[in-house]
């Protein structure tokens, strides 16, 4: 689910990751040899099926209240309508879920460990297949998912602490730690103890042939201004096993998520705060790049010179925000029309009742603007996975401080029918194991 993005509650201030954790574009695989099953994790013995399941969905996600964050996954033989709080294993409140192949996977930031499940092919039943742990790295925290190149090979990145870890996704064990040029503001050193001071961020990797393309966003929790340098991106070889990082100044300031068309191009997307970071701060926007715009990325990690569209223009608007998703070569975002009045404070800007706008789908090639309504219902919306060419998407609602999330899948007449909710909490990972 970047774009879903989304993300870093244990390392952000929690108005911030409020958003943030919105975003997060998930990567769901299939398609692996059966594994075998046993007792699930603490608070539950995972998903339920039936003899010799055909189909094996993991479903993953949290309850979330102003003081807690609780972490869930299942396996299940359909995608389920509402969580199941009963067969669900209950993973705790730094958890992260992801997949590869017949495999879940999760990453618990407290411990700094990463482990692989089994899933049982009779029950659907999780256990713990295989743990490693990466506190003897330094790794701690939250980070986005790695980059599972094969079945035994994989790549997690900590950026910000100038390392890359290789990893067996099989036998989890690491074979390798990569040192490379940290990516830092100016020269500041990364601190995991403090959410405070300028910092830039990665999160889910995009893999083309033997490259590894990774968005950078730009983040500052002292006075909400900078650092706003132009978009950025991470390009790490897989062969060669080195990071060179690149940038583009018609964009003010980068998201830590791609947008990847339903068709597999890799868009980079604007921050959605920057317009705000330039308001607040009392820049002057004539300085700097566009606050909202659209970048491509080649498949060999440089940028298309050749397109770029500037929202803030197209749009008509100051105030880019969300850009949702590509499908059909039609950018689906979200904006405040002019005229909108900002609320006193950055804080009261970035919580989500201050934030929506008005949803509209721009062709990317005549830049035609039309409405669209089918979101109207949804404060953020995005895509969560393309599975089997069906697009899966999430979208979310704050009535009165609670926060709701839906999973949609995408109609072939291009609208979208919720399948399934839930009440108080996201769903954040779904994916087709088998």
């Amino acid at each position: 689910m970047n774009n879903t993005r989304s993300y870093q509650e244990t390392s952000k201030p929690c108005l911030t990751m409020a958003l943030l954790a919105a975003f997060a574009l998930v990567t769901a695989c299939s398609d692996e040899s059966g594994t075998t099953g046993g007792t699930g994790g603490s608070g539950g013995t995972g998903g339920s099926g039936g003899a010799g399941a055909s189909t094996a969905w993991l479903y993953g996600f949290r309850t979330q209240t102003p003081d807690d964050l609780t972490y869930f996954m299942g396996v299940y033989p359909e995608i389920p309508s509402e969580p199941d709080f009963d067969t669900a294993v209950e993973l705790g409140p730094s958890a992260r879920i992801h997949s590869f192949e017949q495999s879940p996977y999760t990453w618990d930031g407290e411990d700094s460990t990463y482990t692989r499940w089994n899933v049982d092919r009779e029950t659907l039943e999780l256990s713990v297949a295989d743990t490693v742990s990466f506190a003897g790295i330094g790794v701690a925290g939250d980070f986005g998912p790695p980059a599972f190149i094969s079945e035994t090979q994989a790549f997690f990145f900590a950026l910000r602490q100038g390392v890359v870890v290789e990893f067996n996704p099989t036998t989890m064990e690491i074979t390798d730690e990569i040192i490379v040029e940290p990516l830092v503001y100016e020269g500041v050193p990364f601190t995991p103890e403090s959410s405070d001071g300028v910092w830039y961020e990665v999160w889910t990797p995009v893999v083309r042939g033997d490259l590894v393309l990774l968005s950078v966003g730009a983040y500052d929790f002292t006075d909400f201004t900078l650092p706003i340098d132009g978009a950025k991106i991470a390009v790490f070889d897989t062969t060669t096993k080195t990071v060179v990082y690149r940038n583009d100044e018609r964009l003010a300031a980068s998201y830590d998520d791609f947008l990847v068309a339903d068709d597999g191009t890799v868009y980079q997307i604007g921050n959605y705060d920057t317009a705000a970071r330039m308001y607040y701060g009392n820049l002057d926007p004539s300085s700097f790049g566009a606050r909202g715009g659209l970048l491509r990325v080649d498949p060999d990690g440089t940028y298309d010179a050749n397109f770029f569209v500037d929202l803030t223009e197209t749009l008509d608007t100051s105030i880019p925000l969300f850009m949702a998703f590509i499908a059909d070569n039609m950018l689906v975002a979200q904006y405040h029309p002019e005229g909108y009045v900002w609320p006193a404070t950055y804080n009261e800007f970035i919580d989500v009742s201050a934030t929506v706008g008005v949803w509209v789908s721009l062709d990317l090639t005549t830049l035609e603007i039309t409405p669209f309504t089918d979101l109207d219902d949804y404060d953020l919306f995005g895509i969560d996975s393309i599975i089997e060419g069906t697009v899966y998407a999430w979208g979310r609602t704050d009535p009165d401080g609670v926060q709701n999330s839906s999973l949609l899948r995408r109609e072939s007449d291009g609208s979208y029918t919720e399948i399934s909710k839930m009440i108080g909490g996201q769903i954040r990972h779904i994916a087709k194991l088998w």
